[in-house]
């Protein structure tokens, strides 16, 4: 099974750093969790719009533009949208 395409790993990995810095300062659990997705999500959206925009370049041989779409995601979702997801996610986890 493919987990990830392209540089889908980052969503992954912005949230677990983000986490865990806030586990490392003293927060409980489900603080850490809500605030550290809260913190992730501007930079996985981000990074995310960046990698997924559609690239316009020139083909040589047929003397046309083309359009690149790119497709950087996990579990099938791009990364922009594992942002709100997370702080979905989180925030259940919070109330519960």
């Amino acid at each position: 099974m493919i987990i990830w395409s392209g540089q889908g790993r980052l969503a992954g990995i912005i949230f677990l750093a983000a986490v865990g810095i806030l586990f490392l300062f003293g927060l409980d659990d489900k603080r850490a969790l809500l605030f550290g997705s809260i913190l992730a999500a501007p930079f996985i959206w981000i990074i995310g719009r960046n990698l997924n925009k559609p690239e316009e370049r020139f083909d040589r041989k047929t003397q046309q533009k083309v359009i690149y779409k790119n497709n950087h995601s996990m579990f099938g979702v791009p990364v922009q949208y594992w942002a709100i997801i997370y702080v979905v996610l989180s925030f259940v986890y919070f109330l519960a």
